[in-house]
This record gives C-alpha cells, structure tokens and sequence, in this order.
C-alpha cells in the first residue's frame, strides 16, 4: 500500500474523533460496574482508497469528476448488551446506534441502528433450543453498484429452532428460519425479499463430542417487486431443495473439523430455463497451534443465487486463512487471507439456457491489531487490501484502507 492513497483528513474530522475518545476515557473515570448489562462507547477513525471500487481514473472522472476515489470517514456508536445465565435459560441482546460521516462523499453519511436478542432455552437436559431477532441496517458494498448514493441495505430476521436428544448418542433437531431484505436505493427494488428456510436434521453423537448426521432444508424465496427484461416484468420467486450431510469432528483436543455438504435443486417459479441443481460444500477446520496461537481456514464450493435475471447463478470457489495470536495478556493480532472465485453462468435470453459468462476473481488481505488497555476498555487497528479482476475486464479494481477505533464497555 502506497503512503500517496491517503491524504490528510479535515481537522473537524479529527476534533470529533478526539471528542468521542475523550467522551471514553471520562466514562472510564467514572464507571461502576455492571453484571449482566453492559453499556458502550465506540468511535472510529477510517479512509478506503477506493470506496466504490471504481476500475480507472477515466471511471472515476466520469462518475465522480475527480480522480481521487477515495475518503476519510468516522463513526461514533453507542449501544447496551445483555448477557444473562437464569438457571438453565441464556438470554442475550444486543442494541446500538451507528452514526457515520464522510468526508468527501457526504451523500453517504447515514445513521444506523442494529438490535439483536436470542434466548437459548432449555428444558432439563434433553430438549432445548433458540429463539431469535435481529433489526440492522449497513451500508450495502459497492462491488457490483458504483455509484456515489447511498446504498442502505436494512435485514429483518427471525428464527427458531428445538433439539431432543431422545438418546445419549442420538439427536433430533428442526429449525424455521426468516429473513427480510430491503434497499433504500430505487435501483436495487427488485432485490428487495423475503426468504423463509426449514429444516430437520439427525444426527449421531460420540462420547468424544464429535457428531455425524444429515439434514434436509427447504428454502422459499418471494421478491416484493418484479424485475424489467426488454418489454417483461417478472417476478423472481424460488423454491430450493438440499439434502446435506453434517460433520462434526473432534480430531484431537486442538483440532476441530466441521463440514456440511450436499444436494442442492433450486426452482424458479416462471423461468423454469434458469433452475439448477448441483452440490453445495463447505468445511471448516479450527487448529489451536498454541495457547497462545491458532489458525482457521475455510475451503467451499457453493452455489450462488444472484438476483438478476440475465444471470442465472455463480458457481462459488474459495479458500480462507485466519491465524490469530496472541501475542501479550493484553495484544492480540489477526490476520485474514482470502481467495474467491464466482463463476457465472449468463442467461443467453429470457427463456435461453443458462451459458458460460464472466468470473470474478477476487483477493484480500486485512491485518488486525487488538490492546486491550483494561478488561473493558479496547482499541484497534486494521488495515485491509483487496484486488477484483473479472475475465472480460469489465469490473476489475484494486482497493485498500486502514481503521482505527476504541471501545469502551461498562
């Protein structure tokens, strides 16, 4: 990363961040403890050299009017936590308050609200389950979208879910799962959705921990709005359909292997051209190396749903790295390495089969220092680097920033 991508943000930007610090260490002062719920403080100070992923400086003076494609912003949240143990019963929540503002690209200020609650619940030690919400609102990436509005994409989900162990060495489980899916942006209507996902699974336990089962998942997709093909609107419904298999396996004491793999058969209600089926898989392994380092890496072959009616799908091929170490009692350090590639099978016509079409390849790298001043009061430092290329060179860019945040929690 070169030193000339950053430029020297605006003295209110740094006021208002130095503020928000000082806020911390004043509630730090003065804090007195908490037991189950946990007021914060955060605030942030951050630049991305090429925050809508933008492939030229020719692009960007057609779109922006300026060949810097990049930005200073900050951030101030606040929020509370719950963590609470009531016999058997585990709640858990969850609310904050982001607001975020931009130098340069002020159209993309926003502020934003997150809130999540579960309660793991249990009755003896033969049934149990969860019970689940969550509200967010985000920025939406621009890795396909290059446009300086505000993208604010806002996710309602809800879930529940029930095991029995009917067995010491067998376990029933079944789960309802929903999600809601909106855009502030006009362009992205038709993205707008509703996603609902059932599922039954058994599984085998061994006395080690370990568990093999299989599961059975049904997943119903309606969209709120239709998307326009030349003189059609067309509403993009689906069901899917996939027959898994689960693996859970406790290799030794610091190597945990976990996979889950199968059959995968996705309907659309009218461009019935466009369905598929293939094999979804994906297979996590956790290494704790030392007691003080560990490593997790993550291989998948998975397929897509791209919501867009001139493509069909993208076959999804990745690989991750994440060592981590702890490097003092109180500094941690995080690295992340990554490497996808989606391959995208284009609609040749509205009711054409489904041909070969562009591949993304896609790489990053995010580095990750944590100090953790006392037990509640943390700050952190990331910086991050990411290339795209695409086979027809149509999307390809390269981007990179660095953030720098506290935390303080009561």
């Amino acid at each position: 990363m070169k030193l000339s991508y950053f430029q020297i943000c605006r003295p209110a930007s740094v006021a208002r961040t130095m503020l928000a610090a000082g806020l911390c260490v004043s509630a730090a002062a003065n804090a007195e403890p908490f037991d189950t719920i946990h007021p914060y403080l955060s605030t942030g100070l951050s630049y991305d050299a090429n925050l809508l992923g933008l492939s030229s400086d020719a692009q960007a003076m057609q779109i922006l009017g300026s060949t810097n494609k990049g930005d200073w912003s900050h951030f101030e949240q606040v929020g509370v936590s719950l963590d609470d143990q009531i016999g058997l019963q585990h709640i858990t929540a969850d609310v904050n308050e982001t607001k975020a503002q931009y130098d340069r690209f002020t159209g993309l200020d926003y502020h934003s609200l997150v809130a999540s609650g579960a309660w793991n619940w249990s009755l003896g030690t033969h049934v149990g389950g969860i019970l689940s919400a969550g509200y967010s609102q985000s920025l939406a990436p621009y890795t396909f979208l290059h446009v300086p509005d505000l993208n604010l994409r806002t996710q309602k989900n809800g879930e529940a879910s029930i095991f029995w162990l009917f067995h010491p060495s067998w376990r029933l489980d079944a789960g309802v799962t929903a999600i809601q899916t909106n855009y502030n942006l006009p362009i992205e209507a038709a993205n707008d959705r509703n996603e609902y996902r059932a599922s039954v699974g058994l599984d085998y336990l061994q006395a080690n921990g370990s568990a093999t089962g299989i599961q059975l998942v049904q997943t119903r997709g309606y969209f709120d709005n239709p998307q326009s093909y030349g003189a059609y609107d067309i509403i993009n419904n689906y069901s899917q359909d996939e027959v898994d298999a689960k693996i859970d396996w406790r290799l030794t004491g610091k190597t945990r292997l976990q996979f889950v793999g199968g059959w995968v058969h996705r309907k659309y209600d009218v461009l019935t051209d466009q369905d598929y089926r293939g094999v979804n898989a994906r297979a996590i392994l956790d290494w704790s190396i030392t007691g003080k380092s560990s490593l997790n890496v993550q291989a998948w072959h998975e397929i897509g749903a791209i919501d867009n009616l001139t493509v069909a799908y993208s076959i999804n091929r990745g690989l991750s790295l994440g060592p981590r170490w702890d490097v003092t009692e109180k500094l941690r350090w995080d690295l992340t390495l990554q490497t996808l590639q989606m391959q995208f099978a284009q609609t040749a016509s509205l009711f054409g089969q489904p041909t070969d079409g562009v591949t993304y390849h896609q790489n990053s790298a995010r580095t990750t220092l944590t100090y953790m001043a006392t037990p509640k009061w943390q700050f952190q430092a990331t910086l991050y680097s990411s290339w795209q290329s695409t086979s027809d060179h149509s999307n390809d860019f390269r981007g990179s920033g660095i953030q720098c945040s506290t935390r303080y929690q009561f």
